[in-house]
């Protein structure tokens, strides 16, 4: 798959070994790992991940230093792809069934705030129940009844 994104630079020493182009180059390496990852604006986040200033990947891009080697990027990669794992893991702790949302949990969510009147807290409730789909986060759950709650800091600094 990732070697469709690489060009061969030395195609009589490599022929018969490769179906698809590969780089041979890690500075094409990086600048590509990089642009795939974060995008135009890769250059930043990709030194914090190789853990180097980023005027040392400018310099890599540049070829006026070498990147790192291969091995490494895929170690440093593979890293930043268990922190990622971990990061989605932790956002889906609290998905539920749809079906599994009751009566009972709304209230339990809603009356964690204060609201101004009856009619906020109604309001709250009703926008519970109309977000419920197939899968539910309870922290987004949270979130609706918080932003109907009176002294909500996310309403109140706007």
């Amino acid at each position: 798959m990732a070697a469709a994104f690489f060009k061969l630079k030395y195609p009589a020493v490599c022929a018969g070994y490769f179906h698809q182009e590969v780089f041979v180059d890690n500075r094409e390496k990086l600048i590509k790992i990089g642009e795939l990852i974060f995008g135009n604006q890769w250059q930043t986040p990709v030194s914090k991940i190789l853990g180097v200033d980023s005027r040392a990947v400018r310099r890599y891009v540049a070829g006026k230093s070498r990147p790192p080697m291969s091995h490494n990027l895929v170690e440093l990669l593979q890293k930043k792809q268990q922190d990622v794992l971990e990061a989605i893991e932790l956002v889906q702790s609290d998905i539920i069934s749809g079906n599994e949302v009751s009566a009972d949990m709304i209230e339990f969510i809603v009356s964690q705030f204060d609201y101004d009147s009856a009619g906020s807290r109604l309001s709250a409730i009703d926008a519970i129940r109309n977000s419920i789909r197939d899968d539910v986060y309870l922290s987004d759950l949270n979130q609706i009844a918080k932003k109907y709650a009176q002294n909500d800091p996310e309403i109140s600094n706007k």
